[in-house]
């Protein structure tokens, strides 16, 4: 896997959490105090939650379960191409014709009129059609 992969991986099981503490859920480890059904401490120590607001994925991510890491991770392994492809698309519109068209220039940094960011619009700016090319095919064999 990769370093973005497990990133994201990560990212999601984060905002899970988050979605669901904000709706009073509680895991092992946080929010205890939300618990609506406080009803033993065993020998150890541990809290034992029976309540209809509990759930042990409710925990840091190197806390939990290796299985439901696996989950995450198959989650983000298969989002990320498209994600990263509709990104580099939205890039690959700002480049100039001659670059939409293929045309390679000898000067990698020509300029081009901006239509892209409102403030630039009308003014000269540098090209960056061949760098974001080459950027996309390297993130997407990272993925890979």
């Amino acid at each position: 896997m990769t370093d973005l992969t497990t990133k994201t991986a990560q990212s999601l099981h984060e905002k899970w959490c988050e979605q669901m503490r904000e709706k009073g859920w509680h895991g092992p480890d946080k929010d205890i105090e939300n618990c609506t059904d406080k009803n033993y401490i065993d020998g150890m120590g541990a809290y034992h939650c029976q309540c209809d607001k509990f759930s042990p994925h409710l925990t840091a991510w190197d806390d939990l379960f290796e299985s439901r890491r696996q989950e995450y991770l198959a989650t983000a392994k298969a989002v990320l191409p498209e994600i990263v492809g509709e990104i580099l698309d939205d890039a690959e519109k700002a480049v100039c014709a001659d670059c939409r068209k293929g045309i390679r220039r000898k000067d990698s940094l020509h300029l081009r009129q901006s239509t892209v960011h409102k403030e630039l619009r009308g003014y000269m700016v540098y090209c960056k059609g061949t760098s974001i090319r080459q950027l996309r095919v390297r993130r997407l064999e990272e993925l890979e």
